[in-house]
């Protein structure tokens, strides 16, 4: 790389046939030594370098997803690529994202920029951020004389000077197709676009809100914190002692509070299991008996019961009236109580009948001896 007069010149492709558009590619020094070229993409994402960039005007772009003014910028940088990036201006983005999310969505864009791949991530980065050049581009930003961004310049690739370091100031609020026509026309004659209200405003505004953060910066760091120290009493003596010490004394509390809670769900657990063992206890007891019982029956052998066939009930009647008649003198007896006698018995008899029909299993009385026979019938 050759830099003579604040300029540096890159080699260009050797294959690479001139055309009517294809100026020396030269760039400013701050750019070349500040820049990561060697992570430089076209807008298809394979290597580049500063030959590739082929219309008189290399717009740089430096801007961020995160940004708020930057993404007010965007649409006025896509209508510039759009209407003059064939015969004009070549865009060169410069992001300074802090996710690789946001870088991934930025490289759907056609700009030429500087990727990530392969780049190792400084020590000095802030807290989540996983942009490689976030500190070159940063420090691009400052040597510009920018305080933030959006920034963007636009570059004469013929000579390397800076033609414009206020691009960001001449496309804001939205600008007409026609009046960035005349931008463009007006840069490529080698003049800046940019009014002096145009920079004085931008001047004092960016003042204005450094100086109010300064001022708030120094009185809330400087002067109110330590008064905010001289205000705060400090603690007495023993403090953390007492607050220590009433700590332990509600831990105690609460254990003990506790202590009841615990020992009554200790209490009911333990019922319960012992309700649990009774209940299997019984269950196995009684299956046990009852297999016993099954096994018993099975092996002892049925006893056959006999039982002796009883005697008609009428029978035995008869057989007693008759061996009552035949006691009986003829001349003894008169007619009428021996029939009575014999009415009785047979009453008894038919009660005897009736009972043996309800209980067949009951054997029948014996018959009455002949001698009790005779003593009845001597009574009567």
């Amino acid at each position: 790389m050759d830099c003579e007069n604040g300029v540096c010149q890159l080699p260009t492709r050797a294959a690479e046939p001139a055309t009517a558009t294809t100026t020396t590619a030269q760039t400013p020094a701050l750019l070349a030594e500040r820049l990561p070229w060697t992570y430089f993409q076209d807008a298809a994402g394979h290597p580049a370098t500063l030959s590739s960039l082929r219309r008189p005007l290399t717009l740089y772009a430096f801007s961020a997803a995160w940004c708020p003014p930057c993404r007010a910028l965007a649409p006025t940088l896509a209508a510039v690529h759009h209407n003059h990036h064939e015969t004009d201006v070549d865009l060169v983005y410069v992001g300074l994202e802090y996710s690789r999310a946001e870088h991934e969505e930025k490289n759907l864009l056609p700009y030429f920029r500087f990727g990530w791949t392969g780049a190792d991530l400084p020590a000095d980065l802030p807290a989540d951020c996983e942009n490689p050049h976030w500190a070159s581009h940063w420090a691009t930003v400052k040597a510009l004389g920018k305080l933030g961004i959006p920034t963007a310049i636009v570059v004469d690739a013929a000579t390397g000077k800076i033609v414009e370091d206020a691009v960001d100031l001449v496309l804001a609020n939205q600008p007409t197709a026609a009046q960035i026509a005349r931008a463009v026309a007006t840069w490529r004659s080698g003049r800046a676009a940019s009014t002096w209200w145009m920079r004085t405003r931008y001047w004092l505004t960016t003042r204005y809100y450094m100086s109010k953060f300064k001022l708030t910066r120094f009185f809330t760091e400087w002067l109110l914190a330590p008064l905010r120290k001289l205000i705060t009493a400090a603690p007495a003596a023993g403090t953390a002692e007492k607050v220590a010490e009433e700590t332990k004394t509600k831990e105690v509390e609460v254990a003990a509070e506790a202590e009841p809670l615990l020992a009554a769900t200790e209490e009911a657990a333990a019922e319960e299991e012992t309700r649990e063992i009774v209940i299997t206890t019984t269950t196995e007891v009684v299956e046990e008996v009852v297999e016993e019982v099954i096994v018993k029956e099975s092996a002892e052998p049925e006893v056959a019961v006999e039982v002796a066939p009883a005697a008609p009930a009428q029978e035995v009647a008869e057989a007693i009236v008759e061996e009552i008649v035949a006691a009986v003198p003829e001349e003894a007896t008169p007619a009428a109580p021996v029939t009575e006698e014999v009415v009785e018995v047979t009453a008894t008899a038919e009660t005897v009948e009736a009972a043996e029909e309800k209980k067949p299993l009951i054997e029948e009385p014996a018959a009455p001896e002949p001698e009790a026979v005779a003593a009845v019938a001597a009574d009567a």
